[in-house]
This record gives C-alpha cells, structure tokens and sequence, in this order.
C-alpha cells in the first residue's frame, strides 16, 4: 500500500510584469496538482495571467488557464481540479504590477520510475 500526503509543490512571488517560470515537473515524476492559490499582496487591483505549459518552461497565450484575470487588493482565488502532470510540465504566471502576486501550489509528487 503507498499513502500519499499533500505538500507544498512551489511557492513565487512575480518580481516584474513578464511572464515567470513558477515550477517544473521533475524528470520521473507525476505532480498531482490539488490546489494553486494565487494571492494579491498589494493594497490595488490588479490582473494575472495562469499559465500550465505541457512542453516545457515557456509560456504563452496558446497555453493560458487564465488571461488578465481580475483580482482585488489584498485578496486571493483559488484554482483547483487539476490532473496529474508529468516532466516537463511548466506553470508559469505574470502580473500586471511587479512584485503583487504570490502564487502557492499544493499537491502530490509522486515517483514514475527512471
């Protein structure tokens, strides 16, 4: 019998207005997302745009969960429902102010074999 137990998978505060690089699948892993919590921690209103890209750590319109998403100063969204995903799965994100977001990921990591 294998237990799992959900952790915390990854953890970013934006630095700029450009797209980031949040996390990675590792290589012979399966990360089940359960949950992105995406904070704003500035006193404004601001956008973000979620991004889960299937082929690496790039990202872009083409592989947006969100596109300049409204969010209020000092309040949180949560995103939840995804699926397992696999190496080199990328999540990525971008804000519309530098330095306003916070975006937490939880899950499961499980091991697939080498």
């Amino acid at each position: 019998m294998q237990n799992y137990q959900e952790n915390l998978l990854f953890q970013h505060r934006t630095s700029s207005v450009n797209d980031e690089f949040v996390y990675q699948c590792p290589e012979f892993k399966t990360a089940i997302i359960k949950s992105i919590v995406i904070a704003n921690v500035t006193d404004a209103a601001i956008t973000y745009r979620l991004f889960m890209n299937p082929g690496s750590t790039s990202v872009g319109i083409a592989n947006s969960l969100g596109y300049d998403i409204a969010i209020l100063a000092n309040a949180t969204q949560l995103w939840r429902g995804f699926g397992g995903i696999t190496h080199p799965t990328s999540v990525g994100i971008q804000s519309s102010v530098a330095n306003s977001i916070v975006i937490t990921g939880y899950g499961i990591l499980m091991g697939t074999g080498e």
